[in-house]
């Protein structure tokens, strides 16, 4: 998917690269995605992955372009029953994607993708066809971003490409980390160069230092904290002795992220922090005997103790 979305949005050689990797990467079934069949990763994959041939491809594109429609099919017969549940931002980005397509002759029409499957409202009232709870979910989640904008400071940033040509929607000079990324997203941030900021340099120098040699691109640039701190949480089961004099750089290293208000994010790089990592992180130092306060832990407690994760 990233791969595709750095195609799309990347003229350069970085973008070329990618659509190589596209042609060299369809699966037999015209679909493209992980090694294992997920249909939600299928359908997101193979959308974008087609839209970057028929936009940035040559006339040799095309065989590849109608077998992926085959491919496109049988991902959307498979959503009902995906174990795996959806991709991370899959009811931003497939509605985006879905239009996009549509508007480039890549699909006919969208009258037979309604097929039902459980979903997580209780009200039986809203169990439509999949594009329109989407759609549904999609509006309601932007609307709680803050200014109505996507920033650096909303977890959406993951997925910021999800605006589309809507390029009013991005805060853009608010959307940039550090390391020159958008939301350490290799998708985001090429589409942050290819709507917003084809100039930027700190944000083309990150694309060219995550994409691989053969053109493929990660689902994530870096993600050093939850890496690290689910690492040596296992190494603390062991019962080796020198298991706390090999990882104390690594301790400094997260005692450096630790936030005494808000704790972490899976990344320094990455502005928003999250209850998940910061109660792995604050579990691990004072295993490790770096104390800190739980406070931190505590922020993201609400009282039904449901915070969507």
């Amino acid at each position: 998917y990233d791969t595709a979305i750095v195609a799309r949005y990347i003229d350069s050689d970085i973008g070329e690269k990618a659509l190589n990797w596209l042609r060299q990467n369809q699966w037999a079934d015209g679909s493209w995605g992980g090694r294992v069949y997920y249909g939600h990763d299928r359908l997101v994959s193979t959308l974008a992955a087609s839209v970057a041939l028929k936009v940035n491809g040559n006339k040799n594109d095309e065989g590849r372009i109608r077998a992926a429609r085959l491919g496109f099919d049988r991902a959307i017969s498979c959503l009902a029953g995906d174990i795996s549940g959806a991709t991370v931002g899959f009811e931003m980005l497939a509605p985006w994607l879905l239009d996009t397509a549509k508007s480039l002759g890549l699909i006919s029409r969208m009258s037979n993708i309604g097929r039902r499957f459980p979903e997580e409202s209780h009200d039986a009232r809203r169990r439509s066809d999949t594009i329109a709870v989407l759609r549904q979910k999609r509006e309601d989640k932007i609307a709680y971003l803050p200014d109505g904008m996507i920033s650096r400071f909303t977890p959406t940033a993951f997925s910021a490409e999800m605006a589309g040509d809507n390029v009013k929607l991005v805060d853009e000079n608010n959307i940039l980390e550090a390391n020159g990324s958008v939301g350490c997203s290799p998708s985001a941030t090429a589409y942050f160069v290819g709507m917003l900021d084809s100039k930027n340099t700190n944000a083309r120098a990150h694309l060219g230092d995550v994409i691989n040699g053969d053109g493929g691109v990660p689902v994530i640039s870096e993600f050093q904290i939850f890496e690290i701190s689910w690492g040596l949480w296992n190494l603390s089961l062991s019962s080796r002795d020198d298991v706390r004099d090999m990882t104390q750089h690594h301790l400094d290293f997260l005692e450096s992220a630790w936030s005494p208000e808000i704790g972490l994010g899976f990344s320094p790089n990455y502005t928003p922090s999250d209850g998940d990592d910061t109660s792995l992180v604050y579990a691990v130092l004072n295993q490790y005997g770096r104390s800190v306060d739980v406070d931190p832990v505590l922020f993201y407690e609400v009282q039904d103790q449901d915070t969507g994760g």
